[in-house]
């Protein structure tokens, strides 16, 4: 990545977690990562739900798709940049993963 889309990634990831936390008070949930395509039309949020079963996950992340236009918004008001990237939401497993090669190991 290059230094201006670190910047803009950044900046959506700070907005978006305060969004989040505003729109959903859900303390399980957080922006891992943000990746801002070259051109900063798409961002890409990983979102970590930290505990709860799949249920509780999948209700999460339907909530977090359900304010994805409030989130834009807030974006787009706060960017001064001349495109606003849109805003795509993707559940973030690599915790999961870890957790998991961690008790594989353990049981070693």
């Amino acid at each position: 990545m290059s230094q201006r889309t670190d910047k803009v990634a950044s900046l959506v990831q700070q907005i978006v977690a305060a969004e989040l936390r505003e729109q959903l008070a859900a303390p399980e949930l957080s922006v891992t990562t943000v990746d801002v395509s070259p051109d900063l039309r798409q961002a890409t949020v990983w979102l970590s739900v930290i505990s709860g079963s799949q249920q509780q996950t999948e209700e999460l992340l339907q909530r977090v798709h359900a304010v994805r236009s409030h989130i834009q918004a807030a974006v787009a008001k706060q960017m001064t940049t001349k495109f606003v990237p849109k805003i795509h939401f993707k559940h973030d497993t690599s915790g999961q993963y870890a957790e998991h090669i961690g008790r594989i190991m353990n049981d070693l």
